[in-house]
């Protein structure tokens, strides 16, 4: 096992997360070598070719990389670590991870004999220990068969369990979701038409991302974005969606953060209000948690924004939703091939009384032409937007010095034609 700290690059001085510093403190108790990152070897090309290397790396059992941490990170955090690394090296081993579960059955039935394996051959009990929120899911163990039963809840719920030999003990948790049946939900996925029904603003376009889900293979990931130039200045990136509710009910969805604590961070609002989250977390490293907010019948907007300062950055610089349940109608999410309003743009705002930001999605890359007209058919400008990549694209458009009023748009891409209506009131 190896512990390296990045203070042998230059521009760091953290001389209490390096190796030599460890070995000091632990010699006592520590028996593994110590290094620094350079003894690591070019096989770890998560880190060879970045221009940004994390401050703290854990190298367990197998080469496996256990722990990595690009900002400050307290003394507990590093021995909970180490301590989880040294955890490999005994006889009761997870060979297979326990994935968090969306659960949209009413029961589900995990084998844990897949999950765990004694090394000398030694018979493994199991218990469930604790579950955060029972009125989510209860969990039963029988011989190695985990079953989650669903609750009458809606929400997340944290389960702890124990596999145990008579020589080793090994702790581990996931977490659970449920929304009741019949919840319109959305989970990012390949068979989903939701991102017509988007809008982004700020300084980057949210995408699709598969490093970090709750469960699928998609979630939706805030965009990259810089560090601001400028002192006092904020970067951001926010998604829109906009629906009806049919009756009074709730909105909900699972988030995850890793950003710069107390700095770079996630917020959210409903129709323009922001929302305490209910931890009152909103930075630093949040796993998968959970948000749900009451709404009333009539139409509504949700807007997910992470910010980012110009102090620096740690983590992974993002914010992280999946699993949007939508109460009543957002028209449009299905399953099945894409409907007829891929070929429509969206804008928003609409109306708008100066910038509008036009979303449309490509059906192929292209360099595509917006053409605005007005009421009587008259062309007013024609834009080349430049080179576009095929499926969701947005483009800013100024109507500052034309008159109030509705205005076409169309959008020329290749042999794909794309119209809109837009209203301007200054």
């Amino acid at each position: 096992m190896y512990i390296a700290g990045a203070n042998t690059i230059e521009g760091f001085s953290y001389k209490d997360l390096n190796g030599e510093f460890w070995r000091y403190k632990y010699s006592a108790n520590l028996n593994y070598p110590l290094s620094n990152i350079e003894d690591l070897g070019r096989e770890f090309s998560m880190f060879a070719s970045s221009t940004a290397t994390p401050q703290l790396v854990i190298i367990g059992k197998n080469s496996r990389l256990v722990f990595s941490y690009y900002g400050y990170v307290v003394e507990d955090d590093i021995r909970a670590a180490i301590e989880t690394a040294l955890k490999e090296f005994g006889d009761l081993q997870q060979i297979e991870k326990l994935d968090n579960v969306f659960l949209n059955t009413s029961e589900l039935s995990v084998d844990l004999s897949q999950k765990f394996i004694s090394l000398g051959g030694y018979d493994i009990s199991y218990s469930a220990d604790s579950i955060s929120n029972p009125g989510v899911v209860n969990a039963e163990i029988i011989s190695n068969v985990l079953t989650l039963s669903r609750g009458g809840n809606t929400g997340i719920s944290e389960i702890e369990l124990t596999a145990a030999t008579s020589s080793d003990t090994v702790k581990v948790s996931f977490k659970v979701m449920a929304y009741p049946d019949g919840s319109q939900v959305v989970g990012f996925e390949d068979a989903e038409s939701w991102s017509d029904h988007f809008y982004y603003l700020g300084d980057a376009v949210w995408q699709r991302d598969q490093s970090y889900v709750f469960e699928g293979l998609y979630s939706l990931r805030s965009g990259d974005i810089p560090a601001p130039e400028i002192e006092d200045a904020v970067s951001w990136t926010l998604a829109r969606v906009e629906f009806i509710s049919d009756r009074d009910d709730t909105l909900a969805f699972a988030y995850k953060i890793s950003s710069q604590l107390g700095s770079d961070g996630f917020e959210f609002c409903v129709d323009g209000t922001a929302i305490e989250f209910p931890d009152g977390k909103w930075s630093g490293e949040v796993d998968w948690a959970f948000a749900e907010i009451p709404v009333k019948a009539g139409k509504h907007s949700i807007d997910w924004d992470y910010f980012k300062w110009e102090y620096g950055f740690a983590g992974k610089d993002a914010a992280w939703i999946d699993l949007l349940r939508i109460p009543g109608i957002l028209s449009g999410i299905e399953t099945g091939e894409l409907s007829e309003g891929f070929d429509l743009i969206s804008s928003y705002p609409n109306p708008f009384n100066s910038l509008a930001v036009l979303t449309f999605n490509l059906r192929s890359e292209s360099a595509p032409v917006l053409k605005v007209y007005n009421l009587k058919g008259e062309l007013l400008f024609e834009k080349f937007t430049g080179n576009m990549m095929r499926g969701l694209n947005t483009f800013k458009i100024d109507l500052n010095g034309f008159d109030s009023g509705t205005y076409f748009c169309r959008i020329k891409a290749g042999g794909q034609v794309l119209n809109g209506k837009i209203l301007y009131l200054k």
